[in-house]
């Protein structure tokens, strides 16, 4: 199991602890070294840890240490051509193959192999990370409640910044419309799964600009999004209504020069009937006739979850197209509606205010995640399982972050709650 956890952060969390015996360590040439300060890590380009103070047979050396699990990944990562790593003055390698470590300017680079020298307790400890599909969880009970949720909190955070700075490419490409972005993440969103892609690209065809000239009219909007889908063109329905989206959409089409996608880019297999892409198409007209977009939902994002979000009476007794079934209102549900939140208005939210410098709308959109009911899935029931307080949708996310980021990747060193256990037993 300790070749699981072994990884690159894993090294950097030894070097930068210093959980390696100091005494009388030498490079694989018979150096002596004496580490006066590991550096501090950097994540840009260059070594591993910048500002590193080391005394190598006797001269002092200040630079930067480059840390890999083998001496051959120095040359693998083309380190040896690259001018930025003229600065390293020591190569930490887990295991050495003897191989000489030279930098761009041609001058050798003395190497450190620690897999005999790491301290006792660190390695017994870190060996008994064993249990999947979290390493830690034999240990997680030295940990209090309050680590535990203050963890969650900052990866709750850290999930919607990131999810905010992925949304910021898809805003460049869409020349800063706040609209049309928001617009391609709902309708990908409504997609689910399996549908997401090609629901986004319906978007793309048929911009948000011109749904809103046609918001006045359910009908109009389905048929420009189940036109759009491919699922109106060369079918011939034996009900009125399914007839009338096909008129609409073809007057549409030709008007503003819109183009479906070829038939049978949506799929249905596997799917339940609630989460047919015909109904949830039917379901995002609604939802768009109720939540017209604009920036104020990026500043009231619980709007979305007041709205009377109602799809046409066809829907109500409908799945699919001639497919007759027992009435139902077919409405979005609050739980659906609260994941379509988080996912997508609530990180375009975080970066309005990030480039419009309003962290006061930051500090709403955290609230409003920490009083929305968590998720259930599979992964909230493993932390569940394990004494997680999971008590809001901010903490669900956050579970999802800390199993998909880390757990599942083994990167238990950096993860505070693997670096605190480490700490705590070596």
């Amino acid at each position: 199991m300790f070749d699981k956890i072994l990884n690159e952060k894993l090294l950097h969390l030894v070097w930068e602890r210093i959980y390696i015996n100091t005494q009388n360590i030498k490079t694989v040439c018979g150096k002596n070294i004496y580490i006066l300060s590991p550096g501090i890590y950097n994540p840009h380009q260059g070594g591993d840890f910048i500002n590193a103070h080391l005394v190598i047979d006797d001269i002092e050396w200040h630079g930067s240490v480059e840390i890999h699990l083998t001496s051959e990944e120095w040359y693998k990562h083309e380190h040896h051509k690259d001018p930025f790593y003229n600065s390293i003055i020591l190569h930490v390698v887990y295991q050495s193959t003897q191989t000489s470590i030279i930098r761009q300017d041609g001058t050798v680079v003395p190497e450190l192999e620690i897999n005999k020298i790491l301290l006792p307790n660190f390695f017994n400890f870190v060996q008994r990370f064993n249990t999947e599909p979290i390493l830690c969880k034999a240990h997680l009970d030295q940990l209090d409640s309050s680590f535990k949720k203050g963890w969650l909190q900052e990866l709750g955070k850290i999930r919607l910044e990131r999810k905010a700075q992925n949304l910021y490419t898809q805003l460049i490409q869409n020349q800063n419309d706040w609209n049309e972005t928001l617009w391609q993440e709902f309708a990908a969103y409504f997609g689910g799964n399996v549908n997401s892609e090609p629901f986004r690209r319906i978007a793309r065809n048929i911009p948000y600009r011109l749904i809103a000239k046609y918001l006045h009219q359910k009908n109009w909007i389905e048929a420009l999004l189940l036109g759009g889908a491919g699922l109106l063109d060369n079918q011939d329905f034996p009900e009125n209504y399914p007839r009338e989206l096909l008129q609409n959409w073809q007057f549409l089409a030709a008007k503003h020069g819109l183009h479906a996608l070829p038939p049978g880019t949506l799929s249905f297999l596997r799917i339940r009937p609630a989460s047919f892409p015909t109904l949830r198409l039917a379901q995002l007209a609604a939802f768009l006739v109720a939540n017209p977009l604009s920036t104020n939902l990026l500043l009231e994002p619980l709007l979305i979850t007041k709205a009377d979000i109602r799809v046409s009476e066809y829907w109500q007794t409908h799945y699919h197209f001639a497919r007759e079934t027992k009435r139902s209102a077919k409405k979005p549900g609050k739980a659906f509606l609260q994941t379509l939140m988080i996912n997508a208005l609530l990180p375009l939210s975080w970066l309005y205010a990030q480039l419009m410098q309003k962290p006061v709308i930051q500090t709403r959109i955290i609230n409003i995640a920490q009083n929305l009911t968590p998720e259930e899935n599979y992964i909230t029931k493993i932390y569940r399982q394990l004494n997680f307080p999971i008590t809001s949708l901010l903490e669900s996310q956050a579970t999802i972050e800390l199993y998909q980021r880390y757990c599942k990747n083994y990167l238990c060193a950096c993860c505070e709650i693997g670096k605190k256990l480490i700490q705590q037993n070596v």
